[in-house]
C-alpha cells in the first residue's frame, strides 16, 4: 500500500516503489489529482507506463465519476470592451457564432472545481518553457463580476484549477469567462467540472471527463455498472453508471512539448467492474462508483495471475477485454456493438478471463482457483 493524496511526485514514486521494491504485479488506485496534464502524459502517467513496461506491472485505475461534465472547443477569440474600462480590449472565448463569450452552469451547494487545461506545453511534464499563454476563468453571477482564477501560466503549467463554493442551500446559476490574459492564443482547450452533480445549462459539448494517469498506455482504466444491473442478476446486457466517466481526451502533445502529428486517443475505458456493494469498512457500507469498480477488476487480474504467473500486463488486458461481456453506452442512441468511450469492451467475466488464462473454456467444469 502507499498513499496517493501527497502531491503527484509521490504519487509517481509511490507507483516505483510498489513495482520495484514491493515486487507488485498488480497495482490499483482511484486517485486523480486536479493538475494532472490533460493532453500529455505526466509525471504520474509516466510512473504508470515505465512499472507496467519495465517491471511487469499491470495497473488499473477508476475512470471517474464525472460522466461527461466536460466542455472542450478550439479557443475562439473575441474582443470585448467593458462600459467602465472603454480603453481596454480583452480577449476572451466566444462559445457560440453568436459571439456568447459566457457559459451559464448550475453548481449544488458545497464545492465546485472547474479544471481548465490547454494545448500548450507542461512545464510539469518536462517541457522546456512551458506554456506560452494565460488563460483565466471569470465567474459572474446574475451577470456581476465575482472572482477570477489567477494561475501564472506562462512558462508553467496550461492549467487553471478554480474552485467555487456555494454557501446557499439551494443550486446557484453561475456564468463562466474563459479569457486570454497574456501570450499566444491555444488552439484546443477544455475544462472538467468536479461536484455534486453539476450541469452545463447552455453550449454543453458533452466531452470526455477523464484524463491523467487514467489515460495513459499502461492504465487499465475501469468504469462502472450497480452489480445488480449485471447479466449475473438478469439484467443482460449490463447498464453502466450514468455517472461513470466518458473516455477518449486527447492526448496532442509528447512530455517534451512537441505536438504529434495526430491525436493520440487511447481505448479507454478497457472495462467495466461491478460497484454498490457492501463492505466492512467504517464510511464504506455501500460502495459506490468507479472506485469500487476498479478494485474488483484488479483482483481478477490476480487470479489470472496466480493461475498463469507468465501472463504480460499486455496479455492481461486483451484477457479482460477479450472475454468482456459487450455493453451499450446509453448516452448515444444506438447499441454500440463492440467498444465504446463509456463501457470500454463491456462488463468483466472473472470466470471466462480466468478460464482463458489457464487455455481453457469457462464452461468446463472443476475450474480449481
Amino acid at each position: 500500500f502507499h498513499p496517493g493524496l501527497q502531491g503527484q511526485a509521490a504519487f509517481a514514486e509511490g507507483i516505483i516503489e510498489l513495482a520495484e521494491d514491493a515486487d507488485a504485479s498488480v497495482i490499483v488506485d482511484d486517485v486523480i489529482h486536479f493538475s494532472e496534464p490533460m493532453f500529455t502524459d505526466g509525471i504520474i502517467a509516466m510512473a504508470v507506463n515505465r512499472a507496467s513496461d519495465e517491471f511487469g506491472v499491470s495497473y488499473f485505475s477508476s475512470s471517474g465519476n464525472l460522466g461527461t461534465d466536460s466542455y472542450q472547443g478550439q479557443f475562439n477569440p473575441i474582443g470585448i470592451q467593458f462600459p467602465d474600462d472603454p480603453g481596454n480590449t480583452f480577449i476572451v472565448h466566444a462559445f457560440d457564432d453568436n459571439d456568447d463569450t459566457r457559459q451559464s452552469i448550475m453548481v449544488n451547494p458545497g464545492t465546485t472545481t472547474i479544471v481548465l487545461q490547454w494545448d500548450e506545453p507542461y512545464l510539469s511534464a518536462g517541457a522546456p518553457g512551458g506554456s506560452t499563454s494565460d488563460l483565466d476563468i471569470n465567474i459572474y453571477v446574475n451577470g456581476d463580476f465575482v472572482f477570477t482564477s489567477d494561475e501564472e501560466n506562462l512558462g508553467g503549467d496550461p492549467i487553471e484549477v478554480l474552485p467555487i463554493e456555494n454557501t446557499l442551500d439551494t443550486p446557484l446559476e453561475i456564468e463562466i469567462e474563459i479569457e486570454l490574459f497574456e501570450g499566444s492564443a491555444p488552439n484546443l482547450m477544455k475544462y472538467v467540472i468536479f461536484g455534486d452533480s453539476p450541469e452545463i445549462i447552455e453550449h454543453d459539448t458533452n466531452s470526455p471527463t477523464s484524463y491523467g494517469h487514467f489515460n495513459t498506455d499502461g492504465t487499465i482504466a475501469v468504469g462502472a455498472a450497480y452489480w445488480r444491473d449485471t447479466p449475473a442478476f438478469g439484467t443482460s446486457p449490463a447498464i453502466h453508471r450514468d455517472f461513470s466517466s466518458l473516455c477518449g481526451t486527447p492526448i496532442l502533445l509528447d512530455p517534451m512539448g512537441g505536438r504529434l502529428k495526430e491525436p493520440r486517443i487511447l481505448m479507454q475505458p478497457s472495462v467495466v467492474g461491478p460497484d454498490g456493494v457492501t463492505t466492512s469498512v467504517d464510511g464504506f457500507d455501500i460502495f459506490d462508483g468507479t472506485s469500487a469498480a476498479a478494485p474488483h477488476v484488479a483482483g481478477v487480474a490476480a487470479l489470472m495471475l496466480e493461475c498463469n504467473p507468465g501472463l504480460t500486463p499486455d496479455q492481461v488486458r486483451e484477457i479482460l477485454e477479450t472475454t468482456a461481456m459487450d455493453m451499450d453506452d446509453q448516452t448515444t442512441p444506438d447499441f454500440d456493438d463492440g467498444f465504446d468511450f463509456t463501457t470500454g469492451y463491456g462488463y468483466i467475466d472473472a470466470v471466462g478471463a480466468v478460464s482463458m488464462s489457464l487455455g481453457r473454456d469457462k464452461n468446463e467444469k472443476n475450474i480449481m482457483l
